[in-house]
């Protein structure tokens, strides 16, 4: 039985928590025994829930908090004389703990940043990184990192990107891993006459880190060419608190664009006020996160602004964009030519049903983490 640990900082649902859970409940539990170490407690977010917590339970993996070694947290407070010794009995309980798994997935490239001077050497060797986020949305997103140490990268950028994104390291690896799905569930699908609504969706995060004010440029086009278009934009945060609420205003917009807070399930919520069309972030030429193969497998036809603009990668069937008057001119043809939008609804469906079902692909992945433990 191979002993698998992901570290990650929290079960709350969002997309890097996803990411884990689908390979989670893909793995052949006949042959992996999973656990997790969390760095946040339960319950540490007023607003955000731990939902992706019963769920790792309901499949049997164990769950470690990582509150047991280091309840003060001092690994992350300053470093004093007072605080060293107290740090090596951390190190050392942390490590002893560690020690004993196979494979340590560190489930993000930030959870590497802030626990990296706490792992040993000898456990560095089992850790494989998972890399969440790019460069394109956070330029110093491996400020931290000892570009020389042989550290082991799984992502699913393809070779162009992934070259891209570490273009400064010297001795890493990488295993291509796609963001992939359970194509197992079933839910409603895309209707055409969803058109007639002139409804567009977003789904994110309100943050700054995920930019969606380009989409609000682009509605301000298409609403000028129709005032009946209407923009919904779905997920936690606050409008007000990262001057989305001020570009509305300016732009006036404020009776167009609704903002409808989180979605249990955004597949459900797309049709239920059916959404005709989305629009997502996208870079290197896929989809900034899971909610864009999701929209996808339902047939919503979805158009991406490039975080990445200049990108070599042309993809038809995930149609990028750089400049804010072709998003809105070919979000009206789409619109306005359903079979279009037809066509590309059947062409996103059979992307994720080819490309980005995980029974597809977690073969690849336990024979990568098995190979590289008998290696180290």
């Amino acid at each position: 039985m191979h002993k698998i640990l992901f570290f990650v900082t929290e079960f709350w649902q969002a997309g890097g928590q996803r990411y884990t859970y689908e390979i989670d409940r893909a793995l052949d539990k006949n042959k992996f025994d999973v656990h997790f170490l969390c760095f946040r407690d339960l319950n540490s977010h007023p607003a955000w829930a731990d939902y992706y917590y019963e769920k790792h339970c309901e499949l049997d993996s164990e769950v470690h908090f990582y509150s047991k070694f280091d309840s003060e947290n001092i690994l992350l407070k300053p470093s004093s004389i007072r605080s060293s010794i107290r740090r090596k009995k951390v190190f050392s309980k942390l490590n002893s703990f560690l020690e004993g798994f196979d494979t340590i997935m560190i489930q993000g490239e930030w959870v590497y940043s802030k626990f990296q001077e706490a792992i040993s050497a000898s456990n560095k060797a089992k850790c494989q990184i998972s890399i969440l986020n790019s460069i394109s949305q956070f330029p110093d997103n491996y400020a931290k990192f000892n570009k020389n140490e042989a550290l082991k990268f799984i992502s699913a950028f393809n070779k162009e990107a992934i070259e891209y994104e570490l273009q400064e390291f010297t001795s890493s690896s990488h295993f291509h891993f796609p963001l992939a799905i359970n194509l197992e569930e079933s839910h409603e699908k895309w209707d055409v006459s969803f058109l007639g609504k002139k409804r567009i969706g977003i789904f994110t995060r309100l943050t700054k880190t995920k930019p969606i004010d380009p989409f609000l440029y682009a509605f301000q086009i298409l609403h000028h060419y129709d005032s009946d278009f209407e923009l919904y934009i779905y997920g936690n945060g606050h409008p007000e608190e990262i001057g989305l609420a001020d570009h509305i205003r300016y732009l006036n917009l404020e009776g167009s664009v609704k903002f409808l807070g989180h979605q249990g399930d955004i597949l459900e919520s797309a049709v239920r006020d059916e959404i005709g069309l989305t629009w997502f972030l996208g870079f290197h030429g896929m989809p900034a996160g899971f909610a864009g193969y999701d929209i996808c497998s339902i047939g919503l036809p979805q158009l991406f602004w490039d975080l990445k603009p200049g990108s070599k990668i042309n993809n038809n069937v995930i149609p990028m964009f750089s400049q804010i008057i072709e998003l809105a001119d070919y979000t009206l043809k789409l619109f306005q030519n359903t079979n279009e939008a037809i066509q590309l609804s059947e062409k996103q469906v059979n992307y994720v049903s080819e490309e980005r079902d995980i029974a597809k692909f977690i073969g690849f992945l336990e024979s990568y983490l098995v190979k590289e433990s008998n290696n180290d």
